[in-house]
């Protein structure tokens, strides 16, 4: 009997064996997508050039020098109620911070100041209580366009710093650059008619003014503040379109507050702080490479020869962190992400410790429900400094496999990105350490339930035959 028990033992102990040996066997890794965040290397479609258009139809974009992303790949939310705003005209500028432009003010100056926009006056007149400040602010304007006289038109806007206008989705004004107000124009055949209309405006800092205007067959071609007679919105009913002005969006881009959670003024919004926008900002961008990697541990040391885990707290590098592993975005303005699993041997409490030069994040889905639970589960994270480690403190993991999750974004200066744990509790304790290439993975490789059963059957099965060949 002892011996018919031993040996039902030993068959359960070999297929756990089994089971653990095979996720072993398995590729160690994790998937790492690398962003240039810049595109000094690579133009993968996360920026464009003063040259090209800094907008696409309904979409500013912020610019060279500041992380360089079209607002397109990110969901911000206007500020306050300066949602759907009907705008009577877009006249914005000198004159227009106390009460909306009435269009009689053909080439404004930009009007400047650091605590309120240049419409202000529009937001006095209806009431509106948006907190915008006068720098690193967003407008968009979009509707329809009524032409009465078929012919060719010319539009011009003119602003301080970058805007656009669309026509029926064609881009036909790109005054897109870092400037004092300055006017340029395009010209376009039209129908008589209604025709689609979008205007983008983006203002980085000091003076700042945004006007559209026309000329043609029905202003007698003479260049005019398009009015709101011929703008028309569709707020009252989706759908409906009727005179009286465009549909305004406003934005303050350096109040996260107040925007969705990104701060355009620094480059702390690039990991995305967590809430309601948790993680957008980079896994939106696109990957200048994708590769797997076996563990977190790039610094100095790695610009040539990829990091195996044995320096536990490198220092930053001005070099390329990431070259050790084949890839070169640059060395500034880069970010990364690694995603896969890690597989929890005993159930006990660990720390995880983010070390990185800039920022860092680390999620690891704690409950195992398959998402990452806001702050929750966000076990290390920084943002901005040299390199330097942080963690927040101590998490309760179940043996099995746990999904993680780490984000690493740098501005300039040294680079580098590190992820080390320890296990603080239970019979087999271990000192901080770099997390291991073999309890990382890019998939989850273990057999299910029901093949680990069959495997139990089929040891059983063969223990009998042996028993029964005896």
């Amino acid at each position: 009997m002892i011996r018919q028990m031993t040996r039902r033992m030993l068959a359960v102990f070999a297929c756990a064996a089994l089971v653990f040996a095979l996720s072993d066997r398995a590729s160690a890794a994790l998937l790492a997508r690398f962003i240039d965040l810049d595109e000094s290397t690579s133009l993968t479609g996360n920026r464009t050039t003063n040259q090209d258009n800094l907008f696409t139809q309904f979409t500013p974009y912020q610019g060279p020098g500041k992380s360089d992303f079209v607002f397109q790949r990110l969901p911000l939310t206007p500020t306050g109620d300066a949602s759907n705003v009907i705008t009577p005209r877009v006249d914005f500028g000198t004159g227009t911070d106390v009460t909306q432009g009435d269009g009689t003010v053909l080439n404004r100056g930009g009007f400047s100041s650091g605590t309120v926009p240049p419409w202000q006056g529009l937001f006095n007149d209806l009431g509106l209580t948006a907190d915008n400040d006068g720098d690193q602010i967003v407008g968009t304007w979009h509707g329809k366009i009524q032409i009465n006289t078929a012919g060719n038109y010319t539009f011009t806007t003119r602003s301080d710093d970058g805007s656009v206008l669309f026509i029926d989705g064609q881009r036909v004004v790109n005054n897109n650059n870092f400037q004092g107000m300055t006017n340029r124009s395009g010209v376009v055949a039209l129908t008589s008619g209604q025709h689609d209309i979008s205007v983008g405006f983006y203002e980085g800092g000091g003076g700042a003014g945004v006007q559209a205007s026309y000329s043609g067959p029905d202003t007698g071609n003479s260049q005019v503040i398009i009015s709101p007679s011929r703008l028309l919105n569709d707020v009252a009913t989706p759908g409906v379109f009727v005179p009286g002005g465009l549909t305004g969006n406003y934005f303050d881009t350096n109040n996260p507050g107040s925007n969705g959670g990104f701060n355009f003024n620094t480059d702390e919004w690039i990991l995305n702080p967590v809430g309601t926008n948790q993680n957008v900002a980079l896994e939106t961008l696109n990957s200048a490479v994708q590769i797997v990697v076996g563990n977190i541990d790039f610094g100095a040391g790695t610009e040539v020869v990829a990091g195996d885990g044995s320096v536990l707290d490198r220092a930053g590098t001005n070099g390329n962190p990431y070259g050790g592993v084949g890839v070169n975005i640059g060395n500034d303005q880069i970010a990364a992400i690694f995603e896969g699993f890690i597989r929890i041997d005993e159930t006990a409490d660990y720390v995880f410790t983010g070390r990185s030069d800039d920022h860092g994040r680390v999620w690891v889905d704690v409950n195992q429900d398959g998402i990452f639970d806001g702050i929750s589960e966000l076990v290390a994270s920084r943002n901005g400094g040299g390199m330097s480690n942080y963690t927040n403190g101590a998490v309760t993991l179940t043996r099995g496999w746990h999904a993680i999750k780490a984000m690493t974004g740098e501005g300039g200066g040294g680079a580098g990105f590190q992820l080390s744990w320890a296990r603080v509790s239970g019979p087999n304790q271990f000192a901080r350490q770099i997390v291991p290439e073999n309890v990382l993975f890019t998939q989850i490789v273990i057999p299910e339930p029901a093949t680990a059963t069959l495997g139990l059957i089929a040891v059983a099965g063969m223990m009998r035959r042996r028993r029964r060949a005896a």
